[in-house]
């Protein structure tokens, strides 16, 4: 995290450390729900794969649509952040 952003978020009362490990553990566990719908998706087998396999990927899109959701607001979060160093930089 940058100098400017690292001062912007302990003035708001938060500890920067705290923040980019708790943001570390929230992007590894989108990334392990996303990797376990997707393999299971392909390697379901036997009676239940009819029905399995449309739901796993149901899934898998539904948390892709929300990572690009997240996205966008991160990039918008990102957007106001610059906008904040520039007017009070």
């Amino acid at each position: 995290m940058g100098t400017q952003a690292r001062a912007i978020v302990e003035k708001a009362g938060l500890n920067a450390d705290e923040l980019i490990n708790l943001l570390n553990k929230a992007f590894c566990d989108e990334w392990l729900a996303y990797y376990q719908y997707w393999i299971g998706a392909r390697v379901v087998e036997g009676i239940p794969r009819a029905g399995l396999q449309p739901e796993l990927e149901e899934q898998n899109e539904s948390l892709t649509a929300s990572k690009k959701e997240l996205e966008g607001e991160i990039s918008e979060s990102m957007r106001l952040l610059a906008e904040y160093i520039k007017t009070e930089g």
